[in-house]
């Protein structure tokens, strides 16, 4: 009996070990799944922490990009001068691919968890695809702007280049100072060197149109100054003519014809008289000359009398001959 009570007792602590053994077992087990579970959670936040900062990173930079390129596509649609373009719908293409606004950038934290920062990563994925759409608009708009720009620019200096070339071919002998058209020739073929260079810019056209339009306007301010010359002396020549001309005389004139009288049969006395015309110079004698008037013989003064109402023709004819007797270089028909 004593034999049976010791292998009871062994049999008891055989079983106690056993639980205890099996006890750890399954503590090490537990531990070692708690340990993996907690291992593989952080691998994953940590995975999804950073993919969540990268998809940030990814659209920050996007929306940085389509911020800088609305505004330098906005800055340069505005600058450009009236008339530079086609169509202002060009422009304003610009101003629309401009309006679409970027939702802000999710900020990725330590402190979320693993399934919050995979929604953030997705969010930032998103932001950045809106901002890149956005920003090819934008560029795609200022490109067509640019374009758009180039060919119509280059139209004006085509149409500047064909005006330049008139004015000089139409402008010779027309200006106050040649040397105004030896600097549009110039300045022409510098133009017409910039419109073949394949690789000169609008800005390099717009100035040549703007320095052909600086020298066009030089030579027809001397045309200008060239007609106003040739009218002033044109006025000045007219103004001497009138001056030089013989004003009009109703008297005797050198040459003239109204100081001759003629007869009723039309006969004219000759050069020199009759011998009764040296007498009535003298004052004296008879006959068909010309007697001066007597004084008048009333009062003390020395006036002649008043001249009758009408001379006779034998009066006229003698004063006639009398001038030419006493002036014959001025006296016509004598």
């Amino acid at each position: 009996m004593a034999w049976k009570g010791n292998a009871q007792g062994a049999s008891a602590k055989a079983d106690h070990w056993h639980f205890i053994v099996g006890l750890v077992a399954v503590l090490v087990v537990a531990a070692g799944l708690l340990l993996g579970v907690w291992a593989w959670s952080s691998h994953v936040k940590a995975e999804s922490l950073a993919d969540c900062r990268s998809q940030a990173a990814s659209a920050a930079r996007n929306v940085k990009a389509y911020k800088t390129d609305r505004a330098a596509a906005q800055r340069r649609a505005r600058a450009i001068p009236q008339g530079d373009v086609s169509d202002v719908k060009v422009v304003a293409a610009v101003d629309k691919a401009a309006k679409p606004s970027v939702p802000a950038v999710p900020s990725c934290s330590v402190d979320d968890s693993w399934s919050s920062l995979r929604a953030l990563a997705q969010q930032a994925a998103q932001v950045a695809a809106k901002a890149d759409a956005a920003d090819r608009g934008v560029k795609a708009a200022s490109e067509k702007v640019a374009h758009d720009e180039a060919r119509t620019v280059k139209a004006h200096l085509d149409k500047a280049l064909a005006d330049g070339d008139s004015l000089l071919s139409g402008s010779d002998g027309q200006v106050a100072d040649n040397a105004v058209r030896d600097a549009l020739k110039t300045v022409l073929d510098q133009a017409k060197a910039v419109q073949a260079d394949a690789k000169a810019d609008t800005n390099a056209r717009r100035k040549a149109i703007q320095d052909l339009a600086n020298q066009m306007q030089a030579v027809n301010d001397s045309k200008t100054d060239k007609a106003n010359a040739d009218q002033e002396a044109a006025d000045q020549q007219a103004q001497q003519a009138a001056v030089a001309a013989p004003a009009p005389s109703s008297g005797h004139t050198r040459g003239g014809s109204a100081s001759t009288s003629a007869r009723p049969n039309g006969s004219r006395y000759a050069r020199g008289g009759s011998r009764s015309g040296q007498t009535a110079r003298r004052g004296g004698g008879s006959g068909g000359g010309y007697t001066a008037p007597a004084p008048s013989s009333g009062g003390s003064g020395s006036s002649y009398a008043p001249a009758p109402d009408h001379y006779t023709q034998e009066q006229i004819d003698g004063a006639h001959h009398y001038l030419c007797i006493m002036e014959p270089d001025i006296t016509s028909g004598c």
